[in-house]
This record gives C-alpha cells, structure tokens and sequence, in this order.
C-alpha cells in the first residue's frame, strides 16, 4: 500500500515534534513500518519539496530503504495539465496530485488542504482511466484507510466478529 503527502502536511506528518503530529502520528509509523511507500513525482511537487532540506534527507533515506516510488514527471505533468483544463476553477492549484494519482494509481492522499480536497476527490477526473478518486488521510480517525497497517488489530481469516452470522 502506499501514500501520497501532499506537501502542506510534510512537517505535521515527519516532524515528531510539530504541533500537529499526533493527527498523524498512525501515519507516520505505517510509513516507517515494513509495509508504508510513499509516492511523488512531477514539476511542480518536486518544486515545493525542494526547500525542504530535512524532507529531502528523509527521502533518500527511505528510497534507500525501498519504501520511495517515484512516478514520471512527465506522465505525471502531462495528466495534471488535462486535469487542469477540465477543471477551469481558479481554486485548483493541486492539479499535480491528481497527475500522481493518477499515473501511480496510489488510492490515498494525506492532505489537510481544505480548498483542495473537492477538486482532488472529483471522479470525473479518474473515470478516463476505471479508477476511482483517491481517499483522503486527514486525522487519526482515517487509520481505517490502510486497516491492519495503521493503528488496528489485523481480523484473522475464518474467524467472525461476536453477534454476525
């Protein structure tokens, strides 16, 4: 499984002593566990990763570990500029997650940017390509989005939950 970070939730999710890391927190330790990928790629995220020295370094380190999936930047480019052109609102500025999304196929996003969230959850955005929009990582109460993987007991096989047939 993996994770797209939006870029206004880098420092809430890997800085252990940002402010609002304990929204995060399940996150971050899925990513640092056996299981967690991060994804990225395009112009325009790699732009606004690009000043943030202590994120870089933590990516090397996480590539060099296999928990890194880099998707094209020109697949990714090329798709945020159709999405851009079929959603003309001046508000849409995070064309390139739907590029990422879209060309890595990954079905969840960690962002907290409210103005984002509706144009990046649109479906007609993904029907193109049989997909459906992304799921949205924004607090602790989202740990279901990866099950077993953040914060929750793992259901054994075979067995039932009491009170279900």
């Amino acid at each position: 499984m993996c994770v797209i970070v939006d870029t206004c939730c880098i420092s809430k999710v890997f800085n252990v002593n940002a402010k609002e890391h304990s929204r995060f927190e399940l996150l971050y330790a899925w990513i640092n566990g056996k299981n967690g990928r991060l994804v990225f790629g395009g112009t325009k995220y790699k732009k606004e990763i690009r000043p943030m020295k202590n994120f870089l370094k933590l990516l090397l380190d996480y590539e060099r570990q296999g928990k890194v999936s880099r998707v094209a930047d020109s697949e990714v480019d090329a798709f945020a500029l159709k999405a851009k052109e079929k959603v003309v609102e001046k508000d849409f500025n995070d064309e390139h997650l739907v590029g990422i999304v879209a060309v890595s196929r990954c079905c969840v996003i960690c962002t907290d940017d409210t103005t984002a969230i509706p144009f990046i959850t649109r479906p007609e955005l993904y029907s193109a390509l049989n997909m459906r929009p992304p799921r949205i990582y924004s607090r602790r109460a989202h740990k279901a989005l990866y099950g077993a993987g953040i914060g929750a007991r793992p259901r054994q096989k075979g067995k039932r939950r009491k009170g279900r047939k």
